[in-house]
């Protein structure tokens, strides 16, 4: 239908649109059971199938509606064309159903505008559309995409349980009062590129299960992701947040970007399982040179926040994405991040390095005794040559580890240590120590290896005791 036609039949009243939207539906049944129906492209289309859309279209284009305008439950069978049409009171689109695509770019709508749960089974388009009054959209469908790209909403926007199927772009649009994305789910890519959100920005328990981009987004006031669902990738890179940012519970299947983002007051991440074991396998490619600084622009808005826990936690995902990527095997920083890791687990296990100091001292006793003048079986006995005061010579190893590891803390004279030595590698024959022209004491055997153990050892425990106050003032330091 024309212009003219369009207006006519509307205003002959629901149940005159709907019986001619019945007979054209009809209509198009009969030319799909014939196989004469083209679906797609419509420079495809057959003279028949390009016959019904002309019949089946609602223009009304550019038409200015002065009073109160009700489409509740109209049922448009063909495209419904609404571009630049004006509204100057309320309109309702209550439980309507777009079968064709829906055309309201560039329209202004002055009222306040319903869509309870109306129904787009095609494409919606509503680009550069004003809403010049509060709008809302509970439970409404959208079908097979929309975009509200540049459109302008002066007035409170409500989604509530909307469902959004297909590409959805709110590219440059601007949100002027509250604006509202309460339970809804976008199956498909949801783009807020440049979008600007002048008041609150509610998206609690939203479903995103594909892409989402918030990109250059501007959030001035509050906006809240409380117990959200971030299913694909998550880019909010190059935001500006000026309110309360608040992620509470969020889930995130992949690593966040939020690279060159700016908030006057860091985001909440509270209850956020963003530990990096999660992404293995998910984000942590190796083709993902962009993955480890994600992780740092996190680590970034831990530190602006003080939350020192996760200040740890993103700077282990970020050595983590590093390897393989920027740290190869043959570079030193692959293998001093496994350490850390392993050691540590970056600076936040406390048990890891004691555990650690643990081993290392068992497995230098072991090997001190390994090079001593005993038997398997006389570690465990008293021996009479052993001069230390329990005289086994399994306790002499201990000691010599534990001197070895820590000698500052240690107590007892030179003599004791080389009792230790004459106890488990013996002396050196007809060598005497000689003091004021009398023999003193003998001079014990200290085998090569040993000492270089000792050295060794030292270090090992250096690095680990080091490891251990860094946990200790770092789990202080969280507290």
């Amino acid at each position: 239908m024309n212009k003219e036609e369009s207006l006519k039949l509307f205003e002959k009243g629901h149940l005159a649109w709907n019986t001619w939207s019945n007979k054209m539906l009809a209509k198009r049944n009969a030319l799909k059971a014939s196989e004469v129906w083209i679906e797609g492209d419509h420079n495809k289309w057959n003279e028949q199938t390009r016959a019904w859309h002309e019949m089946a279209r609602a223009d009304f284009s550019h038409h200015i509606f002065k009073t109160d305008v009700n489409f509740t439950r109209f049922s448009f069978p063909g495209d419904a064309v609404f571009e630049s049409a004006k509204f100057s009171k309320k309109v309702y689109f209550d439980e309507t159903e777009f079968f064709g695509r829906a055309n309201f770019s560039k329209a202004i709508i002055s009222g306040s505008c319903n869509f309870t749960n109306a129904k787009f089974k095609d494409t919606a388009e509503f680009w550069e559309a004003t809403f010049m009054y509060d709008v809302v959209f509970p439970g409404v469908q959208f079908l097979n995409g929309a975009s509200f790209n540049q459109a302008k909403f002066e007035g409170e926007a409500h989604f509530p349980r909307a469902n959004f199927k297909g590409n959805i772009s709110f590219r440059q649009a601007k949100f002027l009062d509250i604006v509202v994305f309460l339970n809804v789910a976008f199956s498909d890519r949801a783009d807020f590129q440049d979008v600007t959100f002048m008041r609150l920005a509610q998206f609690s328990n939203a479903k995103f299960l594909d892409n989402a981009t918030f990109h250059q987004g501007v959030f001035k006031g509050p906006a809240y992701f409380r117990e959200s669902l971030f299913k694909e990738s998550a880019e909010f890179k190059a935001i500006k947040g000026k309110g309360s940012f608040s992620l509470y519970n969020v889930q995130f299947n992949h690593v966040p970007d939020f690279s060159e983002a700016h908030f006057e007051e860091a985001p909440l991440f509270d209850n956020v399982n963003l530990e990096p074991e999660r992404f293995r396998g998910i984000s942590a490619q190796e083709s993902d040179t962009n993955l480890s600084a994600r992780w740092r622009a996190l680590k970034r808005l831990a530190i602006q926040g003080y939350d020192h826990e996760r200040e740890l936690q993103f700077f282990k995902g970020e050595v983590i994405a590093r390897r393989r990527t920027q740290d190869k095997w043959r570079h030193a920083q692959f293998w001093v991040g496994w350490l850390y890791q392993i050691l540590s687990d970056f600076g936040r296990s406390i048990v890891r390095p004691i555990l650690c100091l643990v081993i290392s001292l068992l497995a230098f006793t072991i090997f001190y005794l390994s090079h001593s003048q005993y038997t398997f079986q006389q570690l465990f006995c008293e021996s009479s040559t052993c001069m230390v005061s329990s005289r086994y010579p399994l306790i002499a190893a201990l000691a010599l580890s534990v001197h070895n590891a820590v000698p500052f803390a240690t107590r007892g004279s030179s003599v004791q240590l080389e009792q230790i030595y004459l106890c488990l590698y013996g002396t050196q024959k007809d060598m005497l120590l000689v003091q004021d022209g009398l023999p003193k004491n003998f001079i014990p055997i200290i085998p090569y290896e040993v000492a270089f153990a000792g050295v060794f050892q030292f270090f090992v425990s250096a690095v680990l005791i080091f490891l251990l106050v860094l946990a200790l003032r770092n789990h202080f330091r969280i507290r």
